[in-house]
């Protein structure tokens, strides 16, 4: 706690943390006065009687099931990355994308495929198509990239900071 200078914690009702998973809430709230810091509880929240999870929303992200997370969420599930050189292959079919190299090493990524998402530009929104895998088509063992075509713009994005929203999962 004196490590990071904490003053407040929130914590779900049903977190465990500790050796043997022993400390939660209950622990937290018998030794606040003692660690000198405000402790909150989020109680259950639920959904048509499903009790919300954050392990239910992370696997729904990473299985695709975008409409299951923005519900659990209440938004959109977004990444955020810096637009980054590509092969420009997109760009010679007439339909360019820009390759995205998301901002967080550790950002839960949708499983591979096709999605229908929002792209921010500045405070501008448009419309997209989103692609996550390794390109086969292209050859074998190729790294995983994140590319996006925004739909109704045209222009250079190289190194521009884009926010982009999942908002349905369209195909494999």
């Amino acid at each position: 706690i004196s490590g990071f200078g904490t003053k407040a914690m929130v914590i779900g009702y049903d977190h465990r943390f500790g050796k043997n998973r022993e400390g939660g809430i209950d622990y937290l709230l018998q030794h606040a006065e003692r660690f000198k810091i405000e402790i909150e509880e989020i109680s259950r929240q639920e959904i048509d009687n499903i009790t919300i999870s954050s392990t239910k929303i992370r696997r729904a992200i990473t299985e695709g099931n975008i409409k299951e997370s923005t519900m659990y969420l209440g938004h959109y599930y977004n990444i955020m990355g810096k637009v980054v050189k590509g092969d420009s292959l997109g760009e010679k079919i007439g339909f360019p994308t820009a390759n995205i190299q998301v901002s967080v090493k550790d950002k839960l990524i949708p499983n591979e495929g096709i999605y229908a998402v929002y792209v921010w530009i500045d405070d501008q929104r448009f419309g997209g198509m989103l692609y996550i895998g390794n390109r086969p088509t292209i050859g074998d063992k190729l790294q995983t990239t994140v590319e996006v075509n925004i739909f109704d713009f045209s222009g250079s994005l190289y190194n521009e900071t884009l926010v982009v929203e999942f908002v349905d999962f369209i195909r494999s």
